[in-house]
Formats: structure tokens, C-alpha cells, sequence
């Protein structure tokens, strides 16, 4: 037993050793269309095992440190910022010149791009002619310190907290073949790599479930700078957890209109406010038939400091057998 302890926290000594500790950057990446990709290509298997291949040979390359996988997305850390922009950015690359299985780049989140002004004669020529081409990893960067903890499973090391959250909300932020990089990241990076690199500042992003709002940036390699992506995805409103995204009594849902009736605002739900005083609503709404109209109220009940408060809203809707209805608010 003695022997077995120490034999335990020989391998937690050991991962912990050769894990990044203090100041880290934790990056996250993901396949666009996996889902699709794995229904329609029977070749999707043969791409994954390649797309892990290359992931991996970088990690080993660059000294980064792969704390997870899950289906086709990666958590990497790495103990300089700089060094895991430069992760990304060469593992861009590196996915152009993987011959990928033909049924993956007859898919329109595999297909070949070229850039302007090549020819489709020309593009033998090399990977150097594509802007897309095989699977779309989009990758998202953070830094700061996270909690760190050993893994008895995997003889390795997790980590946790507001880094990793940002890190993963950043990169599905993004669009397949796009690096999203936040602020904190950018502001270590050393001036060779600010020199080699492309960057495009986006704006300030809410990211779900947290509070704060986060400043984005793009980062390319100049081969790569003219890839053209879609605008980022913003968060639906927050819920109300602060008291300057509280929803008041009679307000509607800046996402659907209706009178708090979505997803965030018509659950049983609590919120704190800034001076601590607890606010809770609850929703009640009758059940449709199966079939035929039915008629209901949705009631609102407010607890306040200064007592209850009260609000319904009249509701109707048509039903059909098999359909889900909309309730119409009177």
C-alpha cells in the first residue's frame, strides 16, 4: 500500500512537472460541419485520423501540451502566448497539404479555394494556391492563469476556470479556418511574431455565461491574411445574473419580442442584484390540447423589497395534431 502511494504521487509529481503552470495559454479548436461530415462522407474517418495526426506532430513540434480531445476538438496549453499563435497558424497550413479523401473536398465545408487570380490548372503547384482546402478547424486562443489540477485517469493534467472558459467561448466564436485571439494574448506576443503575422481587431464580444464582455482579434499568417470569413457569432442577451441585465416586469425579449417568453426569461429563474436584494419570476402557462384552440395567462411574479408584484399576459393558440404552436399574446 505504502509503496503504491508513493508510486502515485510520483506520476502527480511528474505531470505536473511537465505541464505549463502560472501564466498560460489555453487554446481550443474544433471541426466546422463535423456533424454533417460524418453523415455524408465515408471518408470522414480516415480525414479525422489525419487532422489528429497533424495536431499532434505540431503540439510535439512547438513543446505545447495536449491536455484533452473530445471527438474532433482539442485543448492544448502552452506555456508562452506566442508560441501557441504560432501552434495555430502552422497547423493552418499544414491541414492545405494533407491529401484529404475526395468525398471530404466535395463538400462545401471541405472544398477547395483557391486564391484569386490561380487558375484551376495551376493549383498543382502546391498548397500555397489554396485558401481552404480539406477539414475547417477554427481555433481559439486565451491567456491568463488558470486553476490547475492532476488527472489520476490520464496521468496528466486539467485545467480550469475563467482562462479555459474564455479560451473555448472565443474559438466558437469563430468560423472553420479562423484563429480568434484575445486581447490578453495578443498583448504577450513578442514583436518577431507581431512582425510575420496579419491581425484584424473585431470588436467586443459577449461571451455566454460570463459577465463581462471579451475584445477578439483575428490572427493570420500573411499567406493566409486574404481568407475571408463571416461576421461572429454574438451570444443571445445575457440572463439575468447582474443587475444591469435584470428584466423588469412587462418587458419584452430583445430576441424574440415577446413578453419574457424565451428561453432565458421564461424559466424559473433567479438573479442577484448589485445591492444583493434576490429577484425571482416564475412562469405559468396552460397547456395546449392536442387538438382544437386553448386560452390561458402567463403570469409573472415578482419578489421585491418592496413586496410582490404582479403582471399576466392573456395568451391564445391554435393547435394542431403533430405541430408545435405559437402562442399568440393578447
Amino acid at each position: 500500500v505504502v509503496y503504491a502511494l508513493l508510486a502515485k504521487r510520483r506520476r502527480r509529481a511528474e505531470a505536473i512537472r511537465r505541464a505549463p503552470k502560472g501564466t498560460v495559454t489555453i487554446v481550443f479548436t474544433d471541426v466546422q460541419d463535423s456533424t454533417h461530415l460524418w453523415d455524408v462522407c465515408p471518408g470522414m474517418k480516415e480525414a479525422l485520423e489525419q487532422h489528429n495526426e497533424v495536431m499532434r506532430l505540431f503540439i510535439e513540434k512547438h513543446g505545447g501540451y495536449e491536455v484533452k480531445t473530445q471527438g474532433d476538438s482539442f485543448m492544448v496549453a502552452f506555456q508562452e502566448a506566442s508560441v501557441a499563435v504560432k501552434w495555430a497558424l502552422d497547423v493552418q497550413e499544414a491541414l492545405l497539404r494533407v491529401q484529404w479523401p475526395e468525398d471530404i473536398l466535395m463538400e462545401e465545408s471541405g472544398k477547395e479555394v483557391l486564391r484569386e487570380g490561380t487558375s484551376q490548372i495551376s493549383k498543382e503547384e502546391g498548397s500555397g494556391k489554396y485558401l481552404f482546402r480539406g477539414l475547417r478547424v477554427r481555433v481559439g486562443i486565451h491567456t491568463g492563469t488558470p486553476e490547475l489540477e492532476y488527472n489520476p485517469r490520464t496521468n496528466g493534467v486539467d485545467y480550469f476556470g475563467p482562462v479555459v472558459n474564455g479560451a473555448a467561448r472565443i474559438e466558437a466564436l469563430g468560423a472553420g479556418g479562423q484563429v480568434l485571439m484575445s486581447i490578453e494574448t495578443h498583448a504577450l506576443l513578442t514583436t518577431e511574431l507581431l512582425s510575420e503575422c496579419s491581425f484584424l481587431f473585431l470588436g467586443r464580444f459577449p461571451l455566454k455565461g460570463m459577465v463581462n464582455e471579451q475584445e477578439v482579434l483575428q490572427v493570420s499568417s500573411l499567406s493566409l491574411a486574404p481568407r475571408e470569413f463571416p461576421e461572429l457569432k454574438r451570444a443571445h442577451p445575457a440572463s439575468p445574473v447582474t443587475a444591469r441585465n435584470k428584466v423588469s416586469l412587462g418587458q419584452t425579449c430583445e430576441s424574440c419580442s415577446r413578453p419574457l417568453m424565451c428561453k432565458y426569461c421564461a424559466k424559473d429563474t433567479a438573479s442577484v442584484t448589485s445591492k444583493g436584494m434576490e429577484t425571482r419570476r416564475r412562469s405559468k402557462v396552460s397547456r395546449p390540447s392536442k387538438s382544437g384552440p386553448s386560452t390561458g395567462r402567463l403570469t409573472i411574479v415578482s419578489v421585491t423589497p418592496s413586496g410582490v408584484d404582479t403582471g399576466s399576459w392573456a395568451y391564445n393558440s391554435v393547435s394542431t395534431p403533430g405541430v408545435l404552436s405559437t402562442p399568440q399574446f393578447a
